[in-house]
């Protein structure tokens, strides 16, 4: 309709929004299990950092798992790849909104002495707004993404259950082990 510059015009857009998800994603490969780890959340070996302070091994482990998302999408084709794997980290990001969002309306609903008369109805309408928001991105991703982001979700919860009973055996040993 407008000619051949329009489909340079839509590569260009195409190629700056690849090379921005690739930045995104990789900040985010990196801090996210850092943090994790910090909270004891996520294994102590995400916790260490290169001397000029990188997140290495969150790196690797989430370069290795992005790499076998891929492979199983195999017989898509790099459109559908890329858009897929966009789709799941907006997923990823977007379930600890919908998490916060409903922390902020339990907060403004349970501490009375800072949320009261408007600042609670003001904070209590933006944390319902947030959620539904939320909600409606993360249905917005597709069944697709939404089942296959919930199966990985779901498959974490081993490694959660594996840390806290680590982490309650650990004062057990110490305590056998002075006696």
């Amino acid at each position: 309709m407008f000619g051949g510059w329009a489909g340079t015009a839509v590569a260009i857009g195409a190629i700056v929004s690849a090379f921005g998800a690739l930045n995104g994603w990789i900040l985010l490969q990196g801090q996210v299990p850092l943090a994790a780890a910090r909270d004891g959340l996520f294994p102590r070996v995400f916790t260490k950092v290169t001397r000029w302070g990188t997140p290495a091994v969150g790196l690797v482990v989430s370069s290795v798992l992005i790499t076998g998302l891929m492979l199983l999408n195999y017989n898509a084709g790099l459109v559908e790849q890329f858009n897929f794997v966009i789709l799941l980290a907006t997923l990823t990001t977007l379930i600890p909104y919908a998490y916060s969002a409903m922390a902020q309306l339990m907060l403004a609903l349970t501490d009375r002495d800072r949320f009261a008369g408007r600042r609670l109805a003001v904070d209590g309408t933006i944390a319902v707004l947030a959620f539904a928001y939320s909600l409606w991105t993360i249905a917005g991703s597709g069944y697709e993404v939404v089942y296959k982001g919930s199966l990985l979700l779901i498959a974490g919860i081993p490694v959660y259950v594996w840390l806290k009973y680590r982490e309650r055996r650990q004062p057990a040993e110490a305590e056998r082990t002075a006696a």
